[in-house]
């Protein structure tokens, strides 16, 4: 109800048709309420984040299961034996 708005989907919508330079630039300049990154991500981890968004784009394979997006992790099926105190 107050604050900033939540950002809009990368996976969805205008990301999905903007050039890689354009994310670049978004990245190391920022727009409206996003600040710049430079100082965070150097260039080559920018555009590490540009090939990372562009997989998340892409449609599922067919015959997978989407990824869960929100909840705990699964446990493992067989998880190892735990240690013993000292």
């Amino acid at each position: 109800k107050r604050g900033f708005p939540p950002p809009p989907s990368l996976q969805t919508g205008k990301a999905v048709g903007m050039p890689d330079g354009q994310l670049f630039h978004i990245l190391t300049c920022g727009q409206n309420t996003m600040p710049s990154f430079a100082a965070q991500l150097d260039v080559a981890r920018r555009w590490d984040l540009i090939n990372f968004l562009r997989t998340l784009q892409q449609p599922p394979a067919a015959g997978t299961a989407p990824a869960p997006t929100n909840g705990p992790p699964a446990a493992p099926a067989n998880p190892p034996p735990a240690a013993p105190l000292p």
